[in-house]
Protein backbone atom coordinates (compact mmCIF):
# COMPACT_ATOMS: atom_id res chain seq x y z
CA UNK A 1 0.00 0.00 0.00
CA UNK A 2 1.24 3.50 -0.80
CA UNK A 3 0.80 6.60 1.36
CA UNK A 4 0.42 9.88 -0.51
CA UNK A 5 -0.25 13.46 0.56
CA UNK A 6 0.59 15.20 -2.76
CA UNK A 7 -2.40 16.73 -4.54
CA UNK A 8 -3.56 15.30 -7.85
CA UNK A 9 -2.83 18.56 -9.67
CA UNK A 10 0.87 17.70 -9.24
CA UNK A 11 2.45 15.16 -11.57
CA UNK A 12 3.93 13.14 -8.68
CA UNK A 13 0.62 12.82 -6.88
CA UNK A 14 -1.31 11.99 -10.05
CA UNK A 15 1.04 9.61 -11.87
CA UNK A 16 3.55 8.19 -9.40
CA UNK A 17 1.29 7.91 -6.37
CA UNK A 18 -2.09 7.26 -8.03
CA UNK A 19 -2.05 6.04 -11.64
CA UNK A 20 1.00 3.79 -11.25
CA UNK A 21 -0.44 2.00 -8.18
CA UNK A 22 -3.70 1.62 -10.11
CA UNK A 23 -1.87 -0.16 -12.92
CA UNK A 24 -0.16 -2.40 -10.36
CA UNK A 25 -3.42 -3.07 -8.50
CA UNK A 26 -1.86 -1.63 -5.35
CA UNK A 27 -3.91 -0.15 -2.52
CA UNK A 28 -3.64 3.60 -1.94
CA UNK A 29 -4.12 5.91 1.02
CA UNK A 30 -4.39 9.63 0.20
CA UNK A 31 -4.49 12.24 2.94
CA UNK A 32 -4.32 16.03 3.17
CA UNK A 33 -0.78 17.50 3.61
CA UNK A 34 -1.81 19.24 6.83
CA UNK A 35 -2.43 15.87 8.46
CA UNK A 36 1.27 15.07 8.12
CA UNK A 37 2.78 18.49 8.67
CA UNK A 38 0.76 19.15 11.82
CA UNK A 39 1.43 15.81 13.48
CA UNK A 40 4.54 13.81 12.50
CA UNK A 41 3.50 10.91 14.71
CA UNK A 42 0.41 10.54 12.56
CA UNK A 43 2.77 9.71 9.67
CA UNK A 44 4.23 6.77 11.59
CA UNK A 45 0.86 5.64 12.90
CA UNK A 46 -0.53 5.48 9.37
CA UNK A 47 2.49 3.52 8.16
CA UNK A 48 1.99 1.01 10.96
CA UNK A 49 -1.81 0.79 11.01
CA UNK A 50 -2.25 0.58 7.24
CA UNK A 51 0.86 -1.53 6.49
CA UNK A 52 2.29 1.12 4.17
CA UNK A 53 5.25 -0.11 2.10
CA UNK A 54 5.88 3.02 -0.02
CA UNK A 55 5.63 6.63 1.12
CA UNK A 56 6.76 10.04 -0.09
CA UNK A 57 8.83 12.66 1.73
CA UNK A 58 10.93 15.45 0.20
CA UNK A 59 14.00 16.72 2.03
CA UNK A 60 12.12 19.38 4.00
CA UNK A 61 9.72 16.78 5.41
CA UNK A 62 12.53 14.35 6.24
CA UNK A 63 14.13 17.20 8.19
CA UNK A 64 10.91 18.18 9.98
CA UNK A 65 10.01 14.61 10.88
CA UNK A 66 13.50 14.01 12.25
CA UNK A 67 13.44 17.23 14.30
CA UNK A 68 10.03 16.44 15.82
CA UNK A 69 10.44 12.69 16.29
CA UNK A 70 13.86 12.94 17.94
CA UNK A 71 12.05 14.57 20.87
CA UNK A 72 9.88 11.47 21.33
CA UNK A 73 12.57 9.30 22.90
CA UNK A 74 9.95 7.72 25.17
CA UNK A 75 8.51 6.11 22.03
CA UNK A 76 11.77 4.54 20.88
CA UNK A 77 11.27 0.84 20.27
CA UNK A 78 7.47 1.03 20.30
CA UNK A 79 6.75 0.92 16.55
CA UNK A 80 7.10 -1.99 14.18
CA UNK A 81 7.21 -0.11 10.84
CA UNK A 82 8.23 -3.43 9.27
CA UNK A 83 5.92 -2.93 6.28
CA UNK A 84 7.80 0.19 5.13
CA UNK A 85 10.23 -0.66 2.33
CA UNK A 86 10.85 2.63 0.51
CA UNK A 87 10.45 6.38 0.85
CA UNK A 88 10.54 8.30 -2.42
CA UNK A 89 12.05 11.78 -2.24
CA UNK A 90 12.00 14.45 -4.93
CA UNK A 91 11.14 18.15 -5.55
CA UNK A 92 14.49 19.14 -3.99
CA UNK A 93 17.92 17.62 -3.42
CA UNK A 94 18.17 15.26 -0.46
CA UNK A 95 20.87 16.26 2.02
CA UNK A 96 22.87 13.19 3.03
CA UNK A 97 23.03 14.16 6.73
CA UNK A 98 19.27 14.71 6.76
CA UNK A 99 18.60 11.29 5.20
CA UNK A 100 20.95 9.60 7.68
CA UNK A 101 19.43 11.39 10.69
CA UNK A 102 15.93 10.48 9.54
CA UNK A 103 16.85 6.84 9.00
CA UNK A 104 18.52 6.65 12.41
CA UNK A 105 15.46 8.14 14.11
CA UNK A 106 13.09 5.67 12.45
CA UNK A 107 15.39 2.79 13.37
CA UNK A 108 15.31 4.01 16.99
CA UNK A 109 11.51 4.12 16.94
CA UNK A 110 11.26 0.61 15.51
CA UNK A 111 11.15 -2.44 17.78
CA UNK A 112 12.67 -4.61 15.06
CA UNK A 113 16.49 -4.40 15.04
CA UNK A 114 16.66 -6.17 11.66
CA UNK A 115 14.24 -3.83 9.91
CA UNK A 116 15.60 -1.64 7.12
CA UNK A 117 14.26 0.59 4.35
CA UNK A 118 15.61 2.65 1.48
CA UNK A 119 15.31 6.31 0.59
CA UNK A 120 15.04 6.84 -3.14
CA UNK A 121 16.27 10.25 -4.29
CA UNK A 122 14.61 10.97 -7.64
CA UNK A 123 14.68 13.36 -10.58
CA UNK A 124 11.63 14.07 -12.67
CA UNK A 125 9.48 16.76 -14.24
CA UNK A 126 5.95 17.07 -15.52
CA UNK A 127 7.50 16.72 -18.98
CA UNK A 128 9.05 13.36 -18.02
CA UNK A 129 5.87 11.92 -16.46
CA UNK A 130 7.39 12.41 -12.97
CA UNK A 131 10.50 10.56 -11.68
CA UNK A 132 12.63 8.87 -14.34
CA UNK A 133 16.03 8.75 -12.58
CA UNK A 134 16.34 7.26 -9.10
CA UNK A 135 18.72 5.70 -6.61
CA UNK A 136 17.18 3.62 -3.79
CA UNK A 137 19.71 3.35 -0.96
CA UNK A 138 19.85 2.35 2.69
CA UNK A 139 21.97 5.25 3.89
CA UNK A 140 22.87 3.49 7.14
CA UNK A 141 24.19 0.37 5.40
CA UNK A 142 25.84 2.15 2.46
CA UNK A 143 26.95 5.60 3.67
CA UNK A 144 26.81 8.13 0.79
CA UNK A 145 30.08 9.84 -0.08
CA UNK A 146 28.67 13.21 -1.16
CA UNK A 147 26.83 16.10 0.50
CA UNK A 148 23.64 15.18 -1.35
CA UNK A 149 22.21 11.78 -2.23
CA UNK A 150 23.04 10.76 -5.78
CA UNK A 151 20.17 10.47 -8.25
CA UNK A 152 21.51 7.25 -9.68
CA UNK A 153 20.47 5.80 -13.03
CA UNK A 154 17.48 6.06 -15.38
CA UNK A 155 14.55 3.69 -15.06
CA UNK A 156 13.95 1.08 -17.74
CA UNK A 157 13.02 2.74 -21.03
CA UNK A 158 14.74 6.04 -20.23
CA UNK A 159 18.14 7.31 -21.34
CA UNK A 160 20.16 10.25 -20.04
CA UNK A 161 23.24 12.17 -21.08
CA UNK A 162 25.39 14.91 -19.55
CA UNK A 163 26.01 17.80 -21.91
CA UNK A 164 27.92 21.07 -22.16
CA UNK A 165 25.59 23.81 -20.82
CA UNK A 166 27.06 26.38 -23.20
CA UNK A 167 25.67 24.72 -26.33
CA UNK A 168 23.32 21.98 -25.12
CA UNK A 169 24.90 19.45 -27.49
CA UNK A 170 28.45 18.39 -26.57
CA UNK A 171 28.80 15.43 -24.19
CA UNK A 172 30.63 16.11 -20.91
CA UNK A 173 32.24 13.73 -18.42
CA UNK A 174 29.97 13.16 -15.43
CA UNK A 175 32.63 14.59 -13.11
CA UNK A 176 32.28 18.06 -14.62
CA UNK A 177 29.62 20.68 -13.94
CA UNK A 178 27.16 20.09 -16.76
CA UNK A 179 23.49 19.75 -17.61
CA UNK A 180 21.18 16.80 -18.01
CA UNK A 181 19.15 15.66 -20.99
CA UNK A 182 16.76 12.70 -21.19
CA UNK A 183 14.69 10.99 -23.84
CA UNK A 184 12.60 7.95 -24.77
CA UNK A 185 9.02 6.88 -24.10
CA UNK A 186 8.18 8.82 -20.93
CA UNK A 187 9.06 12.22 -22.42
CA UNK A 188 6.09 14.38 -23.37
CA UNK A 189 5.23 14.96 -27.04
CA UNK A 190 4.32 18.64 -27.05
CA UNK A 191 3.21 21.65 -25.06
CA UNK A 192 -0.50 22.18 -25.53
CA UNK A 193 -1.20 24.80 -28.20
CA UNK A 194 2.40 26.02 -28.13
CA UNK A 195 4.35 24.73 -31.11
CA UNK A 196 7.11 27.31 -30.65
CA UNK A 197 7.89 26.16 -27.10
CA UNK A 198 7.76 22.54 -28.23
CA UNK A 199 10.13 22.97 -31.16
CA UNK A 200 12.62 24.97 -29.08
CA UNK A 201 12.72 22.37 -26.30
CA UNK A 202 14.27 19.41 -28.13
CA UNK A 203 17.62 18.75 -29.77
CA UNK A 204 18.16 16.31 -32.62
CA UNK A 205 17.13 12.80 -31.64
CA UNK A 206 14.33 14.04 -29.34
CA UNK A 207 16.56 14.73 -26.36
CA UNK A 208 14.99 17.07 -23.80
CA UNK A 209 15.42 19.80 -22.73
CA UNK A 210 17.36 21.77 -25.28
CA UNK A 211 18.54 24.33 -22.73
CA UNK A 212 18.39 22.92 -19.22
CA UNK A 213 19.35 26.18 -17.62
CA UNK A 214 16.14 27.85 -18.73
CA UNK A 215 13.83 25.25 -17.22
CA UNK A 216 13.13 24.20 -13.65
CA UNK A 217 13.95 20.61 -12.69
CA UNK A 218 11.73 19.32 -9.88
Amino acid sequence: MILNWVRFDHVAGLIKMHMTPLLCSASQLHIHPSAILADPLHYLCLIEEKSIDTAFAPNFLLSKLTHDLEKCSELFGTFSLSSLKQINSRHEVVVTKTAQAFSTTLKNLSNNPNWSFVISARFGMTETCTGCICNPIDVLVTPPTHEFLELGTPISGCEMCIIDPTNGLTLHPDSESSELQVHRLMIFICYYNNTEATSSSFVEGSWYPRQCGTRRFD
